[in-house]
């Protein structure tokens, strides 16, 4: 017994010494500021979850989603006029990813959001045979719109319901938007979505960055920007006709699984009885930013691998034109297409009664549109990168032609300075993807101009 006891005692003493020094140590770091970046990187991650607004369901049950969902097949599929499309019951998409790192509560209200039948990704199941007592939004762009659509949907539904004075369960989000795309990609969904007799009366385009960004990369390397992007396109083209290489095989799931690995360890992190501990913080952060580093090369490494195959053009057609390979032409062509393409869809949306709205996405390398924090300028602003440089100067061209669309009538709407007195973090990686905070402001000033320019009477 003496021998049990004396050795009871001696783990008691280590146990408390332990705490001791962990207390210790929590109260240095707090006092002292240590390992600050780690920190405030995993601070961030826990703040970006703490924000929500109650949202409220807008359509009936039999409307919506069946939980099931597939995951034993290629997630896109090739699209004939749209260049691809996701496939019908997926969940584990990239999207889902992201809103689940932004949103790990206990219900999961993102889960109801799988891609429906027509490849888009809701919690409707079709948006045709839905009745006109409802009054149905149709938001198309890329994946900036995508995620806006479904927070709206799901979170600002209030907000545009007062706005319009519409009862908030006869107002529907019908998502158009894919991760990827940009013009034409949003005109000829739209075409198809009114040829396949869907029925909308409001078509609200958020776009910009896509086409300056991919558009630009592939017009520098000659390939012509109304079709869509080779970065998107060639993998699944090369996939399907079994032409991708290992290289960008092995490129593209290195890619991915880090994503996917990001995303579960800030699940996890979020989760943690643990994430007030200012030790366990510091482990978390450097984690997160060991992650995001990996992502980012990557990335770079896969865009690498497909610009060096980027001369396999019998994939795909080629359009010759005097502005391809200039940097200020490829602007001017990509600004035309980008017009034209809108003007359009004004057109196509007036003849089936629908009003079009058209808003240019905010991003953080127009210049002068948002103090960026330190945070920002740590992990979402990276100027050298090429996406970056063709935004830089491609944005001014868009504002500029945005002006000529109002002057033919179009619903056109510069919001590249919506962040412009925002100090703190909305911007969370290097392309222009959002945060809760920066959604949230978005849709309210695209709320603020709905109110003011539609005439709708409930």
């Amino acid at each position: 017994m003496g021998f049990i006891a004396k050795s009871l005692q001696k783990f008691v003493l280590a146990m408390g010494s332990l705490i001791l020094c962990l207390v210790f140590c929590e109260l240095f770091i707090a006092s002292f500021d240590v390992l600050e970046k780690q920190r405030k990187t995993a601070h961030s991650v826990l703040q970006s979850s703490a924000k929500s607004l109650n949202g409220q369901k807008g359509a009936k049950k039999n409307l919506e989603q069946s939980p099931q969902e597939k995951t034993d097949q290629p997630y896109l599929q090739i699209h004939p006029y749209s260049g691809w499309k996701q496939r019908k019951g997926f969940r584990s998409n990239g999207q889902n990813d992201y809103l689940q790192a932004l949103f790990p509560d206990s219900e999961n209200w993102w889960r109801k959001y799988l891609i429906n039948n027509l490849g888009y990704h809701s919690r409707l199941v079709d948006y045709r045979f839905i009745g006109e007592d409802y009054f149905r939004v149709g938001v198309f762009g890329g994946s900036v719109a995508d995620v806006l659509s479904i927070m709206a949907d799901e979170k600002f539904r209030f907000q545009l319901s007062k706005a319009l004075s519409i009862p908030s369960q006869f107002l529907l989000f019908y998502n158009f938007a894919i991760p990827g795309f940009k013009q034409p990609q949003q005109l000829f969904a739209l075409i198809e979505a009114f040829q396949l007799g869907v029925r909308m009366d409001l078509v609200l385009n958020l776009d910009g960055f896509n086409e300056v960004a991919l558009g630009g990369q592939d017009c520098r390397k000659g390939s012509h920007p109304i079709f869509p992007s080779r970065y998107h396109s060639l993998p699944l083209l090369k996939l399907f006709r079994g032409r991708l290489s290992f290289k960008s095989m092995e490129a593209f799931y290195l890619f991915q699984n880090e994503k996917k690995r990001l995303a579960e360890f800030q699940f996890w992190w979020k989760q943690s009885v643990l994430n007030k501990s200012q030790i366990v913080q510091i482990f978390s952060g450097a984690r997160i930013l060991y992650l995001r580093k990996r992502i980012t090369q990557f990335e770079k490494d896969l865009k690498k691998e497909l610009a060096e195959t980027a001369g396999e053009v019998e994939l795909m057609p080629e359009y010759t034109d005097p502005q391809l390979y200039s940097s200020e032409g490829c602007n001017e062509l990509i600004a035309r297409n980008w017009y034209e393409s809108s003007r359009l869809m004004s057109d196509v949306a007036s003849v089936y009664g629908a009003q079009y709205v058209h808003f240019l996405q905010p991003n953080q390398y127009v210049k002068k549109s948002k103090p960026l924090s330190s945070e920002e300028t740590k992990s979402a602003y990276q100027l050298e990168t090429d996406w970056a440089q063709n935004a830089r100067s491609g944005y001014e061209v868009l504002r500029q032609k945005g002006k000529d669309l109002k002057k033919e009538g179009v619903a056109f709407f510069d919001l590249t300075q919506v962040y412009s007195n925002t100090e703190s973090t909305v911007y969370i990686d290097v392309c222009c993807h959002l945060n809760f905070e920066g959604n949230r402001i978005l849709f309210k000033e695209i709320t603020r101009i709905l109110k003011a320019e539609l005439n709708h009477a409930p």
